[in-house]
């Protein structure tokens, strides 16, 4: 995730961990389930002044790559809440 490149309006790109702080954290596993399938979220938090869907349309052609990567069947879905 640090390394994930993030578009700027300028064209070029930059690390994520250069426009936010990457933790990582245990938590006690459990299966979320949306409409019935085993389901992986990733929450995050923006920095203030930024807003989440700001975030998503900057991410979103890194994770369409990651997308077309990902074994049949598995998809990815990003949502502001």
């Amino acid at each position: 995730m640090r390394n994930l490149q993030v578009s700027l309006d300028n064209g070029q790109t930059i690390p994520l961990s250069q426009v936010a702080p990457i933790q990582y954290k245990l938590e006690q596993p459990s299966i979320w389930r949306r409409d019935l399938l085993p389901t992986i979220a990733v929450q995050t938090d923006v920095v203030p002044g930024i807003e989440a869907t700001t975030v998503n349309a900057q991410l979103a052609p890194s994770l369409a790559e990651l997308q077309r990567k990902l074994p049949a069947g598995y998809t990815i879905e990003a949502g502001v809440e």
